[in-house]
């Protein structure tokens, strides 16, 4: 019995001494966990709608307000200056828009 002790008296003091000299070494140990988590999602589809393009290109193609609804200013003044391409650009984005291939400015189809 008494070697037990003595064995568990030395393992317990070499437990000690570990977990002191742990502690001197890195400091105090603290864990900080969150529950909050960011997720990015890309939407499924445009929050524009496929058939006010669709009309805003019926009436104003060659002036393109289709392009300028649903975000690309820069090819609405070009269609503005040019007169929707020459009206084959117009009438190119006209089918777009109606087949549903039409996208907003950051990549995403109309709804």
């Amino acid at each position: 019995m008494e070697l037990e002790t003595d064995e568990a008296k030395t393992a317990q003091m070499e437990q000690q001494a570990t977990s002191q000299a742990f502690e001197q070494a890195s400091g105090p140990q603290v864990v900080y966990r969150t529950i909050h988590q960011t997720v990015y999602v890309k939407p499924e589809h445009s929050d524009r709608n496929r058939w006010v393009a669709l009309l805003l290109c019926l009436v104003g193609g060659t002036l393109g307000l289709h392009r300028f609804y649903v975000g690309k200013v820069g090819s609405g003044i070009f269609y503005l200056l040019t007169g929707g391409v020459f009206l084959f650009g117009a009438v190119a984005d006209f089918f777009c828009i109606l087949l549903g291939s039409f996208r907003d400015r950051q990549g995403l189809p109309l709804r």
